[in-house]
């Protein structure tokens, strides 16, 4: 399989609005978007053993993060929204949302990193590329074996539009 940029990523769901070139994407989240599977999904597939990360920056507020998606019903996604970190899982239809306290939240980009081994897809993050990755959990879901779809996603539960960009994107394969 080629290696994956951002122009590979498609909208599953899209959002108010989205601009940009190659390298990043500003996305404009409508008022009162929910979380996954409903909000907008940015996706790309892969068949293979990968690390890649993401920055995204967005406004206080709007919730931003990494999914990891198989169908409406079946998918697990990783957020920050303001001092929380937002886990929204569902499997077969059977959902769930946890918020955890962050110690130290950062109003800055958050880089995150999600990692697809055969022991399934790790996801984490960290606010400098210097700090440790703050690995939130490895993941399996049914119908992930051959492969995954991966990508950022964005909700809003204000009443105000609200930004985040995408600033910079990187995968390199595992050999």
């Amino acid at each position: 399989m080629k290696r994956i940029t951002l122009p590979d990523f498609t909208w599953i769901r899209e959002p108010l609005a989205s601009k940009g070139n190659r390298l990043t994407r500003e996305v404009v989240v409508a008022p009162f978007t929910p979380p996954p599977p409903q909000g907008p999904l940015l996706l790309a597939i892969s068949d293979e053993y990968f690390d890649c990360q993401m920055a995204l920056r967005s406004e206080a507020g709007c919730e931003a993060g990494m999914v990891l998606y198989h169908t409406d019903a079946t998918f697990i996604a990783v957020g920050l929204v303001g001092g929380e970190v937002v886990i929204n899982a569902s499997i077969s239809g059977w959902a769930n949302r946890w918020h955890v306290k962050r110690s130290n939240p950062s109003t800055e980009s958050t880089l995150w990193s999600l990692r697809r081994e055969q022991e399934g897809v790790s996801i984490g993050y960290r606010s400098e590329s210097s700090d440790p990755i703050h690995w939130v959990g490895c993941f399996t879901l049914p119908g992930l074996a051959n492969s995954i779809s991966f990508g950022p996603y964005f909700a809003n539960p204000g009443d105000r539009e609200q930004k985040a960009i995408i600033e910079t994107f990187s995968y390199r394969r595992h050999i």
